[in-house]
């Protein structure tokens, strides 16, 4: 009678278990109040922009959804990356500073970003597409606080052709 009554209470928590695992992964991310922002104006309306925006990422490989706050408001986890971005060095997209004799933080460091892309409908039927990328840098070889790096914004300028090139292919 006990391993009976032992599997209905135990039954549930374990189904229940299965169906979180399949949930959309939830995420937290922070931005400082002064991040710098880059605002591009595309010449497309505001609904298509929003449907292109999350394959436009999906495209350059980062992931990204809804922040929850607005809906025209998207924004990707914090991002560790690995010396390069797209290919291309992270001294292109970014700099920290210097990370000591040798080289510069961003090069040498470890590199965590984090982007946050909000759409606003603009004159015309057009959309302004407001991205902002907060990146910390630290040095792995000691243990350091994580220093505020400043976008070159090229990163930014990516995302938008990305999206031009993701709305282009959808047009009639």
């Amino acid at each position: 009678m006990r391993t009976f009554s032992l599997l209905a209470i135990l039954a549930p928590l374990v189904l229940a278990g299965c169906g979180a695992a399949s949930a959309p992964a939830r995420y937290t991310v922070f931005f400082r109040a002064n991040a710098p922002f880059s605002r591009h104006v595309v010449p497309y309306p505001p609904d298509a922009v929003l449907r292109a925006l999350p394959l436009a990422y999906a495209d350059l490989e980062l992931p990204v959804g809804p922040t929850g706050r607005e809906p025209m408001e998207f924004s990707t986890p914090q991002l560790r990356v690995q010396g390069q971005l797209f290919g291309r060095r992270n001294a292109e997209f970014i700099e920290c500073g210097p990370a000591g004799p040798g080289g510069s933080l961003e090069e040498q460091g470890e590199v965590l970003l984090a982007m946050l892309t909000r759409l606003e409908a603009a004159e015309g039927n057009a959309t302004a597409v407001i991205t902002q990328m907060d990146v910390y840098a630290r040095r792995r070889d000691v243990a350091s606080n994580p220093v505020a790096c400043t976008s070159r914004g090229v990163v930014e300028e990516v995302v938008v052709a990305a999206l031009l090139r993701r709305l282009r292919s959808d047009a009639p």
